[in-house]
């Protein structure tokens, strides 16, 4: 981890004044929710005020809703180390609590212990350091979910209702490790073992609008 961070790296960049308006490529920014939307163009082509003109458009609609965490990297940052104390401090100052863990973490060097670890045994990072035994299990799935905006359930302080488990296939819920909790009106709240396997998520909204009739 560096001794210090340049400060400046991590600072919204300023939009210019007379910026031609680019419609089209703000609509494909802003067409709906994403894991990962990635702008490629040579150097110099606008990448940086494309995005920054973006994010100054949203803030200003509501800048609680529309939290950013920005870092400007250059070859010095490539190390790991580097890489990781700028990205996990952007998200620490965006949103409290998302990063900290991971600085912890990063200052022990337990970070580059997992990330090489990792590597080695081919694992997502949560299954890694609680194999390493850095965190506890429950810690990694609330910190996921602090991360995804979705609500902990710790099921063994919860009574389940057994009569949702009509809602889901009782086999595709034990592959999927999903468990129905409670329904309200045509939403049924569920607790799943990974919230990052979309795959299962897109799925489960297919199975539960056929058993609600919702198409």
């Amino acid at each position: 981890m560096p001794d210090a961070l340049v400060d400046t790296k991590l600072f919204l960049p300023r939009t210019r004044d007379g910026l031609v308006p680019r419609p089209r490529l703000d609509e494909m920014l802003g067409s709906g929710p994403t894991r990962l939307t990635l702008v490629s163009a040579p150097a110099g082509f606008g990448k940086t005020t494309l995005v920054t003109s973006w994010v100054s458009q949203n803030q200003a609609d509501d800048a609680d809703a529309h939290r950013t965490a920005w870092v400007s990297l250059d070859e010095a940052d490539s190390r790991s180390g580097s890489f990781w104390a700028y990205v996990l401090t952007a998200l620490e100052r965006a949103a409290p609590g998302t990063g900290a863990a991971g600085l912890k973490l990063l200052g022990t060097g337990q970070l580059e212990t997992a990330l090489t670890e990792q590597r080695r045994w081919r694992q997502s990072f949560g299954e890694v350091v609680v194999r390493l035994k850095y965190v506890t299990e429950e810690q990694v799935r609330r910190a996921l979910c602090l991360q995804l905006h979705i609500n902990f359930f710790d099921l063994d302080t919860i009574v389940l209702d057994r009569s949702l488990q009509t809602l889901i296939n009782p086999r595709f819920a034990r592959r999927a490790l999903v468990v129905p909790v409670a329904r309200a009106g045509n939403t049924i709240v569920v607790a799943m073992d990974d919230p990052t396997r979309t795959a299962v998520v897109d799925d489960l909204k297919q199975k539960a609008d056929a058993a609600l009739g919702r198409g």
